[in-house]
């Protein structure tokens, strides 16, 4: 019994450290305030949501349908494909990891890259990101495309009429 509760345990830690970043960018972004609630449901419903997907049609996975969804990813318009990019920084070894998803409107996942880069910043490696991700859409020949990220500098650069850069 005790091994089971682990990852569960383990999954949830990271669920829920996933959940206080995406509140933290809520509040940057949209200049929500925090709400604990939402953001403690937020990590049960990924999590459940993850126990679901791994136990599909056992009894561990149906254990966790009680879950209510308080938050989760958004779809694209049908014919449209969704990338979402994020970036990781270390200051002191001045290293960074990057990575992006790009799912279609049913939320099937078409591409995805990871990597590590040399970086100065975080705003840098949050760029590259993008940058690679716009590259694959060329590359895919994808004329219609949805790009997200969480870095706030970033965004506010690009949608900028005076951009100059992070």
């Amino acid at each position: 019994m005790a091994k089971k509760l682990i990852p569960d345990k383990i999954g949830l830690l990271f669920q829920m450290c996933w959940a206080i970043w995406k509140t933290r960018n809520d509040c940057i972004f949209n200049s929500n305030s925090p709400r604990p609630e939402k953001t403690i449901g937020l990590a049960f419903t990924a999590n459940s949501d993850y126990l679901q997907a791994v136990f599909k049609g056992s009894s561990e996975g149906r254990r966790h349908k009680s879950v209510v969804r308080i938050g989760k990813w958004t779809p694209p318009p049908p014919g449209v494909t969704k990338f979402n990019c994020d970036g990781a920084y270390s200051s002191s070894r001045n290293k960074a990891a990057f990575g992006f998803l790009a799912r279609d409107s049913g939320g099937s996942a078409l591409v995805w890259r990871a990597g590590q880069v040399v970086a100065l910043s975080a705003s840098f490696v949050e760029a590259w990101a993008l940058r690679i991700a716009c590259g694959m859409a060329v590359d895919m020949g994808i004329t219609e495309a949805l790009f997200e990220s969480d870095c706030k500098v970033l965004i506010d650069c690009i949608n900028s009429d005076n951009a100059q850069g992070p």
